[in-house]
C-alpha cells in the first residue's frame, strides 16, 4: 500500500512492532449511483456497504507500476463470497455484485478505529460473478467468485491522440493534461506535479498510442512509471524494476504457496460461458431480469398494448440473445389497483415455438368507457343549461 499518508501513524507503529492484530474490510457501492471516480474523490452518492462478513477469501495481486502494453496488467483481486439473497443491509447475489461496481479493501488493526485504517486497493468488479451451484462443504454452502480489477484495466486498449506541446514544457504538465483530456480524470485524481524535466524537441505529441503506454514513455525520461495507487489516483511511481523485487522471509511457514498468475492483458478478450446444453446450442443461466421499466397510461385510456424487445431481433449476427420461459412481474397503481386489474405478458415466439427476443405487454387500466360517455353527456347537459340560463337572462 502507499506510504505517504501511512508513515508516522499509529497503524505504522503497530505494524513495526511485534504485537499485531491485522484485519481487513471489504466495501462496495451502488454502481447505478456511484462511479469509481466518485469513490476516489470522496463524493459517492451511494451508501458504502460493508460486505466483510460474507467474504471467505481474497487473492490480491498488485501491479507495482505500469511497464508497457506488451505485458500490461492491472492490479486485481479474486474474492470468494457467500451467496446470501437474504443479506442485510444488502443482498449478496449476482444482482448486487454487478459489473463496474466500485470495490475497496481497507487494512488495519483490530484495536484501531476504522478512521485510522488505510485503503489497500481500489477498483471495480469486472464481469459476472462465478457461481457454485453444488459444493462438498458443510450444508452445501453456495458461493460466488468475483474478479475485481484496478483502474489501469479500463485503459488497457484505449488508443488516443493528444495535443502537441512546445519545447520547454514540463513533462509533468503533459502527463496531467493528457490524463484529464484523454482519460477523463479529475485533477484531484492525479497526484503528479512538475517533474523538473522539460521537452527538448521543437514539439512533442502522443499520436495513435495506448494512453498508459504513452504516459509511461513520457515519464521514462525521469525514471518514473505511472500507476493507480491504493486510493485509485494516478501517480508517478519512483520505481526501478530492471531486476525482480526481492523479499526475504526468515520464517518459511509464512509462505503457503508461490503462484504464477495469468497476464491481465488477455482478460479483455476472454469469454466465459456458464454452461451449455447437450447440443451445445444454449447457454444455461440462472433466471435473471431481462428488462424493466414504468408504463404510464392516460386517464381516458382503457387498454394498454405495448411491444417490448429485450434483445436484438437480428439474433447472433447482431449480438442478440433469445430467452425461454419468460415471465413478467408487475405492480398496478392508480385506478387499476382499485379494480384489481392484471397485466398479461405474451412472448412473441420464434419458429422453434419456445424462444423469443421480446413480446407484448397488455393490460386494462380499469377505466370504464361508460364513464367517458357519462362525462360527455354531463358536460353537454351542463353546457345546454348554461346556454338556456343565458338566454333567459337576456
Amino acid at each position: 500500500m502507499s506510504k505517504s499518508k501511512y508513515f508516522g501513524t499509529r497503524l505504522d507503529q503497530i505494524f513495526k512492532g511485534t504485537q499485531r492484530h491485522p484485519d481487513f474490510k471489504f466495501f462496495i457501492w451502488n454502481p447505478n449511483r456511484t462511479t469509481i471516480n466518485d469513490v476516489t474523490l470522496g463524493r459517492a452518492l451511494s451508501p458504502r456497504y460493508d460486505i466483510t462478513q460474507w467474504v471467505i477469501s481474497a487473492d490480491y495481486s498488485e501491479n507495482i507500476c505500469w511497464e508497457n502494453n506488451d505485458d500490461g496488467s492491472a492490479s486485481n483481486v479474486r474474492v470468494e463470497v457467500l451467496y446470501d439473497p437474504t443479506g442485510s443491509p444488502i443482498q449478496i447475489t449476482e444482482k448486487t455484485l454487478l459489473d463496474n461496481t466500485p470495490f475497496q479493501i481497507w487494512c488495519g488493526d483490530e484495536r484501531l478505529p476504522l478512521r485510522e485504517w488505510m485503503p489497500l486497493f481500489t477498483g471495480v468488479i469486472r464481469g459476472t460473478p462465478g457461481f457454485t451451484e453444488m459444493s462438498r462443504r458443510p450444508q452445501n454452502v453456495q458461493t460466488m467468485t468475483v474478479t475485481v480489477v484496478g483502474r489501469e484495466e479500463a485503459f488497457l486498449n484505449s488508443v488516443v491522440t493528444a495535443r502537441a506541446y512546445e519545447k520547454g514544457t514540463d513533462i509533468g504538465r503533459v502527463v496531467v493534461e493528457t490524463a484529464i483530456e484523454c482519460m477523463h480524470l479529475n485533477r484531484r485524481e492525479i497526484e503528479i506535479g512538475d517533474q523538473n524535466y522539460v521537452i527538448g524537441h521543437a514539439t512533442a505529441q502522443l499520436v495513435d498510442i495506448e494512453v498508459m503506454k504513452g504516459i509511461y514513455q513520457i515519464l521514462f525520461c525521469t525514471g518514473k512509471k505511472p500507476k493507480f495507487n491504493y486510493e485509485g489516483k494516478l501517480v508517478a511511481a519512483d520505481t526501478n524494476l530492471s531486476k525482480p523485487v526481492t523479499r526475504s522471509y526468515l520464517d518459511y511457514d509464512l509462505v503457503q504457496e508461490i503462484r504464477r498468475v495469468q497476464g491481465g492483458r488477455s482478460m479483455n478478450n476472454s469469454v466465459r460461458l456458464l454452461g451449455l446444453d447437450d447440443d451445445m446450442t444454449e447457454i444455461l443461466e440462472r433466471r435473471k431480469k431481462l428488462a424493466h421499466g414504468h408504463i404510464t397510461a392516460g386517464f381516458f385510456c382503457p387498454n394498454v398494448h405495448m411491444h417490448v424487445d429485450f434483445s436484438k431481433v437480428g439474433g447472433k449476427a447482431e449480438g442478440g440473445q433469445k430467452a425461454i420461459d419468460t415471465e413478467m412481474k408487475y405492480k398496478v397503481n392508480g385506478m387499476g389497483s382499485f379494480t384489481h386489474e392484471h397485466a398479461d405478458w405474451v412472448p412473441e415466439l420464434e419458429e422453434d415455438g419456445r424462444t423469443c427476443f421480446g413480446g407484448v405487454i397488455q393490460f386494462n387500466t380499469g377505466f370504464d368507457q361508460g364513464l367517458m360517455v357519462a362525462i360527455t353527456v354531463g358536460y353537454s347537459v351542463t353546457a345546454l343549461a348554461a346556454g338556456a340560463a343565458l338566454c333567459f337572462s337576456l
